[in-house]
């Protein structure tokens, strides 16, 4: 049962952050919605060093655990989103940013959770 309010409250705090995010981003125009990029970008960091903290060395609650990944990074990250807006961008005939967005998001998001992994293996180990 704790897991689930766990998932719950925490899903509830990542969907928060994320609308805060394309609330504020709203207010500048862009050609590649970089607020979804970056969100994806920081989940995959977060997501990494919740492994290796919560996972590899076992400093994280099981219950607490699953709501950072499932719950919280579940409803911060976004990727449904990124599909969309490339596809949306397709539509739109906007190739350059598409590409840029498509290709850019999975290789900034493996980087950025090789990052976390040597990042929290190095200030936790």
């Amino acid at each position: 049962m704790r897991e689930l309010i766990s998932i719950a409250c925490l899903g509830w705090l990542g969907i928060l952050s994320r609308y805060g995010i394309d609330r504020i981003a709203l207010k500048y125009s862009m050609p590649i919605p970089f607020q979804t990029w970056g969100i994806n970008i920081l989940g995959s960091f977060l997501a990494s060093i919740v492994f290796v903290i919560g996972i590899e060395q076992g400093a994280i609650p099981s219950d607490l655990r699953t709501g950072l990944m499932v719950g919280f990074l579940g409803g911060f990250t976004t990727f449904s989103a990124y599909s969309l807006q490339t596809a949306l961008l397709f539509d739109k005939k906007a190739v350059g940013p598409m590409l840029i967005y498509f290709v850019g998001s999975p290789v900034l998001g493996l980087s950025a959770a090789l990052a976390g992994l040597w990042v929290a293996r190095t200030l936790f180990s």
